[in-house]
This record gives structure tokens, sequence and C-alpha cells, in this order.
């Protein structure tokens, strides 16, 4: 809770000044925003390390098979950047192509998780015996 209080302080404080300084100087105040959001984005990286050391922990333990577990990570980062990136597109004034970005990573998402799908549609099989 207490990260997550300095994050939001940080992202308002920052937008506020950005705000004022881009009334006399744009550049500086895209920079500021640009440094913040570098600062929120490792911040956000250490927050996801303990993360992904657990389902690497989980996988090991449990036995999965990393062909399972792989397309879960890889649409869990695809959802990641595509917020991030459709973030970028509509603070540039670009709606349609941060909609596009969203459909792109969802369609991405779908089709990264086939081997999910085919592995609980083997497995719908074999104990229906079908």
């Amino acid at each position: 809770m207490d990260i997550m209080l300095r994050v939001c302080g940080l992202g308002i404080l920052t937008a506020i000044v950005a705000l004022i300084l881009k009334r006399d100087n744009a550049a500086l105040g895209s920079l500021l925003s640009a440094a913040c959001c570098v600062m929120l984005g490792v911040t956000a990286i250490q927050i996801l390390q303990p993360v992904i050391e657990f389902l690497q922990t989980l996988q090991q333990t449990a036995g999965l098979n990393s062909n399972l577990m792989t397309p879960l990570l890889k649409c869990i980062g695809i959802g990641l950047l595509t917020q991030i990136a459709t973030a970028i597109c509509q603070d540039a004034g670009q709606a349609a192509v941060a909609k596009m970005v969203e459909l792109c990573g969802g369609v991405l998402a779908l089709y990264l998780s086939l081997p999910l799908l085919t592995a609980v549609l083997s497995l719908l099989n074999q104990m229906t015996g079908g």
C-alpha cells in the first residue's frame, strides 16, 4: 500500500508540474513526464520480479510443462505493454490508434493462449473418453 501511495503521489505531482511547465516550455514538460514514466516503469518491474519468481517456483513444484506456463507469462506481458502503448497513443491525441493497439493486443493474447486452450480441450477429451 505504501508503494502505491508513493506511485500515485509521484504521478499526480508530475502531472501537475508538467502541466504548469508545458505552458512555458512544452519540451521540458514532456521530458519530465517521460522521466516519471521511466521511474514508475522501473518500480513496476521491481514489484513484478517476485511474482515472476513465484510463477517459476510454482512451475517447478507442480511439474508444469513450460509450454503451458510460457503463454501465460507472454499474455501478461502483452497486456501490460498494450496498456502502456495505448496510454501513450491517447496522450498523443491518437485515440483511433490507441483502440487498434488494444485490439491487436487482445487478439495476440488470444492467439498466444491457444496452447493453453488446446491443453484444456485435450484434458476434457480424456475425461469424457472422447
